[in-house]
């Protein structure tokens, strides 16, 4: 397996929009491997492919110190006009005037007549704005 996961950071959709999509791949996968592979998986045409080994970051357990494995990131170039999915951001929706919106609170009141206390609760819903 070459591409491990791909990496969804504000500058990695910044370079998607671009058409540079980044992949976080094998440590020992090279060029003509993660090209392959991201036109099979994807269905794209690659145009270029940089690759970039990120530097290891050192980890202590008690006395015992040690790294964690090799860490590859790939940049992969499509061709004009050819997108990957997985990179597009949700867009949200804006609410419709009219909407069901939830009441807050139900509402106690105490009604006073005489001796007797009567509680009168108001029903909790939707009610349309």
């Amino acid at each position: 397996m070459v591409i491990k996961d791909i990496v969804i950071t504000e500058k990695a959709l910044q370079l998607a929009q671009k058409g540079q999509y980044t992949f976080l791949v094998n440590a020992q996968a090279n060029k003509e491997e993660v090209a392959q592979a991201v036109a099979k998986q994807f269905n794209v045409h690659p145009i270029s492919v940089n690759i970039a080994i990120l530097p290891r970051k050192s980890i202590r357990r008690g006395k015992a110190e040690g790294h964690k494995s090799l860490r590859k990131k790939a940049f992969v170039m499509l061709k004009k006009g050819e997108k990957i999915a997985a990179f597009e951001l949700p867009v949200e929706k804006e609410e419709k005037k009219g909407a069901a919106k939830p009441v807050a609170k139900p509402i106690q009141k105490e009604e006073k007549k005489g001796a007797e206390v009567k509680v009168v609760k108001r029903e909790v819903g939707r009610v349309k704005v």
